[in-house]
């Protein structure tokens, strides 16, 4: 998959629904996962190779992500579908106070931040990463009795920087995929993302000399069809 791919005005719609993380009475998931732990060291070593990681969310090795951790905070316009998400990469957030719940992000993310960058990386060569749910993610529809769940396999196939709220420092952003779908059918129309056309669909942001404003005024959203897997091409790592 090329970075360039992914066209931000294409994300995004006027706002018609918006999740609100941490809602109470979360329902079951539809299945358990298989494999699950109780605690960070656990899954750190007993995932050396995907995700030995005892801190932070993306584990990578030789500048290539392999494991992601969705847990704790989520950022503006993370979402969760059936067998797509969106969310941010990690890296330049602090809690503000004493009395704040949630990281800031306190500087704008650059594509050569670490964790941005294996994460690009993964992207641009197609590597498939290991995904493990945190029983804190706030943007996960489903309530999870185990403290860290293994997702499974996914890809990373868009990847973009937006503006994040209420700042106007840039969060970078990614589309993951279960690689389960890879092989879906194909058509000619493979290289569009199937999402709904509006004509009065505008960019979310204009990029001007290299500083990023709203361009629109408007609360936007993520739309739904962006969370709809789509098929991905057969040359992928798995």
């Amino acid at each position: 998959m090329h970075p360039d791919r992914a066209q931000l005005p294409s994300l995004v719609v006027p706002n018609v629904r918006r999740r609100l993380p941490g809602l109470p009475n979360k329902p079951p998931p539809p299945r358990y996962p298989h494999t699950f732990c109780e605690t960070r060291q656990e899954l750190a070593e007993g995932n050396p190779h995907t995700f030995g990681s005892y801190e932070g969310g993306v584990y990578f090795c030789d500048h290539v992500a392999k494991g992601y951790l969705s847990d704790g905070f989520s950022a503006h316009r993370d979402e969760f579908g059936d067998l797509v998400f969106v969310s941010h990469g990690g890296g330049r957030s602090q809690k503000a106070g004493s009395g704040s719940t949630s990281p800031t992000l306190m500087s704008s993310q650059k594509p050569t931040d670490r964790g941005i960058s294996a994460l690009m990386k993964s992207h641009s060569i197609g590597q498939e990463i290991y995904v493990i749910i945190g029983s804190k993610s706030e943007i996960f529809p489903y309530t999870m009795e185990p403290r860290f769940s293994i997702a499974g396999w996914f890809f990373v196939t868009h990847s973009w920087p937006e503006k994040d709220a209420p700042s106007s420092l840039i969060r970078y952003k990614f589309r993951f995929q279960e690689g389960a779908f890879k092989r879906g059918p194909a058509s000619a129309g493979d290289e569009i993302l199937y999402l709904r056309v509006m004509q009065d669909l505008v960019p979310m942001w204009n990029e001007v000399a290299n500083e990023w404003t709203d361009a629109t005024g408007m609360d936007l959203a993520m739309d739904r069809g962006f969370l709809q897997p789509i098929p991905l091409p057969d040359d992928l790592q798995t």
